[in-house]
């Protein structure tokens, strides 16, 4: 793995706990990121939307 490859997953990781919002409001926040295994993007996030009693994981394609 080179340098830059490693310091692409590190800042991915600052995106984990950004909310996403829909047209009607905040629908959850993001969780863990689905990569690439050949270009090492990311290619689906996966938002948690539900609450602190009831975990929901949600995968989303990028719009």
């Amino acid at each position: 793995m080179t340098i830059t490859r490693q310091a692409t997953l590190r800042s991915a990781e600052t995106l984990r706990g950004y909310k996403i919002h829909a047209s009607d409001g905040e629908i959850g926040k993001v969780d863990q990121f689905l990569f690439d295994d050949e270009s090492w993007t990311i290619r689906y996030l996966v938002v948690n939307t539900g609450n602190w009693l009831l975990e929901r994981l949600v995968v989303t394609t990028q719009a």
